[in-house]
């Protein structure tokens, strides 16, 4: 059984400049995740920078938690924003498709 947490599903679908500054880390540092297995469609943000994955999630209004993955070596901690659902995975790939950014 899924568990919901809190998002702002609508957050792609009107262009804003926040909205730009999230698909500008998303395009550099992010990617979509589908995983058919358990049917589950996900936004991935990962970074060593902190504050900036925090004000990413704070704009998207998300209630998921970070994960951190520890330095190992010479690389540095990462933290990772992993938000599950299929209505924000679908906005983004509609914004993909039609290369939003473009048209801006």
């Amino acid at each position: 059984m899924p568990i919901f947490k809190k998002k702002n599903e609508n957050f792609f679908k009107k262009w804003s400049p926040e909205m730009a500054y999230v698909l500008g880390f998303l395009y550099a540092d992010g990617s979509l995740e589908l995983s058919p297995r358990i049917r589950g469609k996900y936004l991935r943000l990962s970074t060593t920078d902190l504050p900036i994955i925090k004000k990413i999630k704070k704009t998207l209004k998300s209630k998921h938690c970070l994960v951190v993955k520890e330095a190992q070596g010479q690389s540095k901690k990462q933290y990772l924003l992993r938000i599950g659902n299929k209505t924000l995975f679908e906005s983004l790939r509609a914004c993909f498709k039609s290369q939003l950014w473009c048209k801006i």
